[in-house]
């Protein structure tokens, strides 16, 4: 009796493969006759006019891109903060902060009760909030105690400026260069 069963399994298994085997033969069959098709099509389409001239407009509009993209400049601004720590006893130059690429929002300064945040960016110009004590000194380089403190500060690709703490005894500097 295993016999029997062993024999109608390997039956079953066989009459399985051949039907498998017809259903992928079908299958390709199918499809290269849909790819054939598919080939066809796309030579037709290939040799339409109306095709070939959009193939050609869409090649003209890529070449002028080039040219246009060619012009444009990689170069990206850049803002740097330099600050001067001073008082009776000397002074201490920190390295510029270097900020890039540069967004409206960001925070660029926040230290000895100063915030200074960007207003606005472009490549040719960087508008900067000042909150805080700070204003510019005087051509000799003494502080005005009594001068407005600066809120607002523009300035143009390759200018920099300097801004003061309004203190006697101790404070700092920071020279704010957009380039």
């Amino acid at each position: 009796m295993k016999n029997n069963i062993t024999r109608i399994i390997i039956v079953t298994l066989g009459f399985l493969g051949f039907i498998v085997a017809a259903c992928a033969r079908r299958y390709v069959r199918e499809s290269e006759a849909e790819q054939a098709q598919m080939r066809a099509e796309l030579e037709e389409r290939v040799q339409d006019e109306e095709f070939q001239q959009q193939v050609a407009g869409l090649a003209e509009s890529q070449q002028a891109f080039s040219q246009q993209l060619g012009k444009i400049s990689v170069d990206q601004t850049s803002l740097s903060i330099q600050e001067t720590e001073w008082s009776e006893q000397g002074s201490s130059t920190y390295d510029p902060m270097v900020f890039t690429p540069l967004q409206k929002g960001d925070v660029v300064y926040d230290d000895h009760f100063v915030k200074i945040k960007v207003k606005s960016v472009n490549e040719s110009r960087i508008v900067l909030v000042v909150e805080g004590g700070m204003v510019e000194p005087n051509d000799d380089g003494t502080i005005d105690l009594g001068a407005e403190p600066i809120e607002k500060l523009e300035l143009d690709c390759g200018q920099s400026i300097e801004l003061v703490s309004t203190s006697m005894s101790a404070g700092f500097n920071l020279v704010i260069a957009y380039e």
